[in-house]
């Protein structure tokens, strides 16, 4: 009896030390995920300087174009002097730098459109969006050859316009000079000009009342009607790495993914997209949102790298559509046929499927977890049962606890932790180590 006493108490204790030990290794994996994420997140490739070849994108280029934008006296709100005369003023005397440096075959045309119109909008409530004069700067560069009014485009809009009292060098000033740096590429060789495809960008001077200008460019504008897909080029934060985050096309997907030497994408909100007429990708600086439509929307909060590796995937992605002559022409028909799941691993390579796939994918791990308890799970089945039982109970648990929690960050503390990173610890981080500590020692082995 001693002796069988002595055997239980020896087998508890391996027991105990087997989950330590388990413990121990799963915590080491987690840290060590979470340690090359967060390395992976925060690297940014080295800045190109200013005295390489123009067919070449250069951040050091492209920060002298936003250190020109940003000290241009004023606040470039809508309606104001610095918005409506002396921005453009700036913008048309690099664009007619570039046109007479842009020889045959290249061909640049510029147009200043002063739209006007009326448009409904539900946000926040219907309402009536109404503007007059606004500002669109439309380049349009292709080859001589090609047919003006059919050849299809692509359409790189960015605003300059700045948010009531912002400093604007994110949203949206380092955006116009990854554009002018992107023309400046696009004119400095042959080589560089689409061949059977346009180009076009629109520098928008009227974003930040409610999309006014892009607006009176998409349904007034007579170039409009070549446009076969378009990337939007925004900010809701100051530096780090640029997010694509919506695209309505599986060509654009594809282009993207194989283009981008630096990827970094996730399917969120597909369905602005899917619903409209044109496909398009929409990009935005996401770091640092604390900065958004304040005056701490300064240069200073652009590290270096963040241009390069925003303009070498748009130079990247554009490059990959203008090697396939039919993709253009096909883009809009596939928009609502083959939606796309879209996102990158450790910003090495950008995973995309069709979302056909992604349902077939779901459907069979949900099949191979039912198989495993039916067949090869050697509890009994009170205990599945039990099991099953047991994962409602916290599912319903985990949905009323993450309720309740979110109520009382709305009214007492919302989003405390965006303008001090530190505090993710121990409002996300610390809570989940916890959780884990006091599950993991009552699990057992079967």
């Amino acid at each position: 009896s001693s002796l069988h006493l002595h055997d239980d108490g020896t087998s508890q204790r391996k027991r105990a030390k087997g989950h330590f030990v388990r413990l121990w290794v799963v915590l080491a994996w987690v840290a060590g995920l979470v340690a090359f994420t967060f390395w992976r997140h925060l690297w940014l490739p080295e800045p190109k300087s200013s005295d390489i070849p123009l067919h070449e994108f250069s951040e050091g280029r492209a920060r002298v174009f936003l250190e020109e934008l940003q000290s241009i006296e004023g606040f470039r709100t809508v309606g104001s002097k610095s918005n409506e005369e002396l921005t453009p003023a700036w913008l048309l005397a690099h664009l007619h730098t570039f046109q007479q440096r842009c020889v045959a075959p290249c061909q640049l045309d510029i147009e200043v459109q002063r739209p006007t119109g009326a448009f409904g909008l539900d946000f926040l409530s219907q309402f009536q969006n109404v503007y007059a004069n606004v500002t669109n700067i439309v380049v349009r560069v292709q080859r001589t050859t090609l047919d003006e009014s059919s050849t299809p485009a692509i359409l790189l809009s960015s605003h300059y316009d700045a948010a009531v009292g912002a400093g604007a060098a994110s949203d949206d000033g380092v955006n116009i000079a990854i554009m002018l740096e992107l023309l400046q590429n696009v004119v400095a060789s042959e080589t560089m000009l689409p061949s059977h495809n346009a180009l076009m960008f629109n520098f928008n001077g009227a974003e930040e009342t409610m999309l006014q200008a892009a607006h009176g460019f998409i349904t007034q504008h007579p170039w409009k009607d070549q446009v076969a897909a378009f990337i939007n080029l925004e900010a809701s934060g100051a530096g780090g790495r640029e997010l694509l985050f919506q695209t309505g096309s599986d060509i654009l997907a594809m282009a993207y993914a194989r283009g981008a030497p630096y990827p970094h994408a996730s399917t969120i909100a597909q369905e602005v997209f899917q619903h409209g007429e044109v496909a398009g990708m929409d990009f935005a600086y996401i770091a640092n949102g604390y900065v958004y439509h304040t005056p701490l929307d300064d240069i200073s909060r652009i590290q270096q790298g963040s241009i390069q590796r925003f303009g070498e995937n748009i130079q990247g992605t554009l490059a990959e559509l203008f090697n396939d002559p039919a993709a253009l022409h096909t883009i809009n028909s596939s928009v609502r046929a083959h939606r796309h799941v879209f996102f990158d691993l450790f910003g090495v390579v950008t995973v995309t499927y069709s979302e056909a796939v992604g349902e077939w994918v779901n459907y069979l791990v949900v099949v191979l977890a039912l198989v495993y308890c039916a067949i090869w799970s050697r509890l009994p089945w009170a205990s599945k049962w039990q099991g099953v039982l047991q994962l409602i109970k916290m599912n319903a648990l985990a949905f009323t606890a993450s309720m309740s929690m979110a109520g009382l960050l709305l009214v007492l503390a919302p989003m405390s932790w965006y303008a001090s990173p530190v505090t993710h610890l121990w409002v996300f981080i610390f809570p989940t180590v916890v959780g884990y500590l006091t599950v993991f020692p009552c699990t057992e082995v079967y």
